[in-house]
């Protein structure tokens, strides 16, 4: 384990940009292509793409269509122009897609009490893309299932009930219609992993909304506050969310994904805070407090023997990972760092990031997957206690990128490059931490880690 040290630390301006990246018509085409490509490669005649206002990215990613109240559903066919069916409400937001889409009213994605007479049925409808007893058909929505979970994990549809029934109805056998899920999100090589430039220069559009939103949550706290007073100073510029805002303090920290309520925050007592937009997700905890001082006695020691050993664990993260890794090699680096008589994490220590907070993740035990160019990543080690200590987390994301990519990054968005080289010099001359070459942080609080929150100056470093 390195040397971790509290130090007073002035918390850097990087910047943010004004205008939000947008990905071109051009973009979207050369997706479905892709898409197209990959149903092919595994005998699919169509790929049927659910969507609703929770599970959206796979469907946006293709479109640029997020559904809001509804439901909606994207028809691929090998043999004709891409169909997306929509509910009532839907039908006057598809405008915000750049694709000429062809476009139909299906009134049962609508919300209860609707009009229902004016679209076809979904049989009809799916019909006329040519689903019928020939096709093989893919319906990806946002999970799919292994031989851990099922028998016949191909077979699990997690879309609804009828949509799964008429379809299989149409093709006259169950095995005709799979899970094509993974096209999208399996973590080798899943469509959604290779971020192009534009792509990324969204994700670092919003990255620097949810840092700089977490930030000032951290600088305007103050006990007696209410957990919603505090959550005000996000300024998320009402933009999507892709993950519900979560502030909570004392027992209800423990639980991490409450949403802040009207209870006031005492000193003392834990606290976590997390902001996720579409394409980002901020995240930071740990005590309300200036120092140990205001700490219960249980809890002293929680500097040494907790938040040092977690920073310890995080600067490991960044310190292993580069192009060409296995992702479970770097598993091991970082979980034989892990005290595990004090603590372990929760979940995998990261995962993939995109529109949705967690597309997947390659850092499991005996891992092959090796990281590439275009990949976001986001360190999200949890620490669960096993003694009297409490809570620390500070989860940024990062985005992998050979020299073409950081080539196009520096040719296109110049701004949005010196925002990465400002922020790697911070973390290494600053933090120290290592950084490999290829490591963009995406974060305008780039693993800066107060422990004790009412002292946000004060943060862990890596003493060289």
């Amino acid at each position: 384990m390195p040397e971790i040290a509290l130090e007073e630390v002035e918390w850097p301006q990087f910047g943010m940009p004004v205008e939000i990246p947008k990905i071109g018509r051009a973009e979207y085409e050369s997706r479905i292509s892709e898409t197209l490509e990959r149903m092919a490669a595994v005998g699919l005649t169509h790929l049927l793409v659910y969507g609703d206002r929770e599970h959206f990215a796979n469907l946006c990613y293709l479109t640029g269509y997020d559904p809001r109240f509804e439901e909606a559903l994207l028809i691929l066919s090998l043999e004709d122009a891409p169909m997306l069916l929509v509910g009532n409400e839907g039908s006057g937001y598809v405008g915000i897609s750049p694709l000429d889409l062809d476009v139909r009213l299906y009134q049962p994605f609508s919300l209860l009490g609707q009009p229902r007479s004016a679209s076809p049925p979904l049989r009809r409808l799916l019909g006329s893309r040519g689903i019928g007893p020939t096709s093989r058909v893919g319906v990806a929505g946002w999970k799919y299932f292994t031989a851990q979970e099922s028998e016949e994990p191909a077979l699990w549809l997690e879309t609804p009930a009828y949509l799964a029934d008429t379809l299989r109805e149409l093709t006259g056998a169950r095995e005709r219609v799979i899970n094509a899920t993974g096209i999208f999100m399996n973590p080798l090589d899943g469509l959604r992993l290779f971020n192009s430039v534009d792509q990324v220069a969204f994700l670092e559009y919003a990255a620097t909304r949810t840092s700089e939103g977490v930030k000032r949550v951290l600088w305007n706290l103050s006990p007696g506050q209410r957990e919603y007073e505090l959550a005000r100073h996000y300024h998320c510029d009402g933009l999507p969310l892709c993950c519900h805002t979560m502030l909570s303090a004392g027992s209800r920290a423990r639980m991490g994904l409450a949403s802040p309520g009207d209870r006031r925050i005492k000193l003392g007592e834990p606290m976590t805070t997390a902001l996720g937009l579409n394409g980002s997700l901020t995240a930071r905890a740990g005590f309300v407090a200036r120092d140990e001082n205001d700490l219960d006695h249980e809890q002293r020691g929680y500097l040494r023997n907790f938040a040092g050993t977690y920073f310890g664990v995080v600067a490991q993260w960044y310190r292993t990972l580069a192009l060409e890794v296995a992702a479970g090699l770097m598993y091991e680096a970082v979980m034989a760092m892990v005290p595990k008589q004090t603590w372990e994490p929760a979940l995998n220590p990261g995962h993939y990031i995109h529109l949705d907070e967690w597309v997947s993740t390659p850092f499991y035990d005996g891992s092959s997957i090796t990281l590439k160019s275009g990949m976001a990543l986001q360190v999200d080690i949890i620490p669960v206690s096993k003694g009297p200590y409490w809570l620390a987390n500070t989860e940024d994301g990062v985005v992998l990128a050979d020299e073409t990519l950081r080539s196009e990054i520096r040719r296109r968005f110049p701004e949005m490059w010196q925002r990465f080289q400002a922020r790697r010099s911070f973390m290494q001359r600053v933090l120290g931490l290592d950084l490999a070459p290829e490591i963009l942080p995406l974060s305008n609080t780039p693993a800066l880690f107060p422990p004790f929150l009412l002292s946000p100056e004060k943060v862990l470093v890596v003493k060289r």
